[in-house]
């Protein structure tokens, strides 16, 4: 028996300055019923695609319709649509899934939610943009529109206060864009400038939300994941008085609540230690060559974490 696939193409048919908006959804099959809506007036072209089908037959509410036996299904009807296809030896497929077709009323909305930040990995310590844009797809314009960003990590943000709009509930780790108003067929986007705290991934949900009903649910959440990496220690600086890595200094240290590092030389005997190190040790006094650091980091959590490697000191540039 042929497998049947089965996708469609929606079109909303409303003229906005003053083209005929559409939008286009593929669908394989799914064992749940697909919901589509339309404005009255529009239609909605179904389109029945099978591997090797020589004809097909649609049926509405489990009735079959007379006539309607090509691929492509103009429908401008609410329904339960659905079809079969055949192959030149007449075998049938498998019925498709259903495609349920409902008209959606003047006040319905279409929200959607978009999330991008503009580093893919970055250090503890480090901050990147979180940029949130709004959506709103539909013919009606939305009010009280609510975009929400829950944050899962340590990180720090601080509230623009020339911008009422945005509320952060620290204690939920919450940000909150308030949107009175968001036009028919418009976008509205804002940047978060957000600090990472320590190593590991920061995972970022983003939701929107409206005073109106939105029968399209599954376009208003976003969730992204953003790598924060350990400490990238140098294994090289070039104290000269050139004011180029003239210290052994350690991006992202700073964000740590406390750090101790010991230096040692190749015989073992230790040159520097110190306690909450500032990024300032220049190997004054001492010859070029390897040295060997054990580095203690403290998080915001108390955890200690070590690391053990070596470092060259080289006075002429690379």
């Amino acid at each position: 028996m042929l497998r049947n696939l089965f996708y469609v193409i929606l079109f909303v048919g409303i003229v906005i300055r003053p083209q005929v908006a559409y939008a286009q959804k593929s669908l394989e099959e799914t064992p749940q019923q697909k919901v589509l809506y339309m404005a009255k007036g529009a239609k909605i072209i179904l389109h029945g695609n099978s591997n090797a089908a020589a004809a097909y037959q649609w049926y509405k509410n489990s009735v079959k319709l007379q006539g309607e036996t090509a691929k492509d299904i103009v429908i401008t009807e609410e329904g339960i649509f659905n079809v079969l296809s055949f192959n030149r030896e007449g075998c049938p497929s498998e019925m498709s899934d259903n495609i349920k077709i409902a008209f959606a009323t003047s006040t319905d909305v279409n929200l959607s939610i978009d999330m991008q930040t503009n580093n893919a990995k970055i250090l503890p310590g480090q901050s990147f943009d979180c940029q949130l844009s709004a959506f709103n797809k539909s013919i009606t314009d939305a009010s009280g529109v609510i975009v929400s960003l829950k944050i899962s990590g340590k990180f720090l943000y601080q509230p623009d206060p020339l911008n009422p709009s945005i509320d952060y509930d620290q204690n939920n780790q919450l940000i909150t864009w308030s949107l009175d108003k968001l036009n028919a067929g418009s976008k509205k986007t804002i940047t978060l400038n957000i600090k990472a705290k320590q190593p590991g991934q920061l995972d970022l949900l983003a939701d929107i939300r409206g005073s109106q009903q939105d029968p399209e649910m599954g376009n208003n959440t976003k969730r992204l994941l953003q790598q924060i990496d350990a400490l990238n220690i140098p294994n090289v600086f070039t104290p000269n008085g050139d004011g180029v890595n003239d210290t052994f200094a350690i991006p992202g240290l700073e964000s740590f609540a406390e750090s101790e590092i010991t230096i040692a030389n190749r015989a073992g005997a230790n040159v520097f230690i110190k306690k909450n190190y500032k990024n300032d040790w220049s190997g004054e006094n001492l010859p070029e060559g390897t040295y060997f650091y054990l580095l203690r980091i403290k998080d915001n959590e108390g955890s200690w974490q070590v690391y053990k490697s070596y470092i060259t000191l080289l006075r002429s540039k690379l």
